[in-house]
């Protein structure tokens, strides 16, 4: 198998990850100015609109992760963590590519 990058798991995820966490926030904060202005019932909604938020987002990315397209054939691939380079990779069968996904805290040498 030979090892090549993923043309657009890592722009995906990153762009994924900051809107999620940009709506998490926002409902933070529309939580605590609501609560502290005595909007009980909104604030609270608000309250549990952000840990939908934190959950809907963190799960996702989680499934997305691991149902991976392979961006060559279409096909299913299997993905894991390499844990000498420590990055994340998805392993095609179909035609035997390992796709490096560009998530991890290290770098493809």
């Amino acid at each position: 198998m030979h090892t090549q990058d993923h043309p657009t798991f890592s722009t995906w995820l990153m762009r994924y990850f900051f809107r999620g966490w940009l709506t998490g926030v926002s409902f933070f904060a529309a939580a605590l100015v609501l609560l502290n202005k005595n909007f009980t019932t909104l604030g609270w909604l608000c309250a549990i609109g952000f840990g939908v938020s934190v959950v809907w987002t963190l799960g996702h990315l989680y499934y997305r992760l691991h149902h991976i397209e392979c961006p060559r054939c279409g096909s299913a691939t299997h993905t894991e963590q390499d844990f000498a380079k420590r990055i994340w990779v998805a392993h095609c069968a179909t035609c035997q590519t390992t796709w490096n996904l560009g998530v991890g805290i290290g770098h493809e040498s």
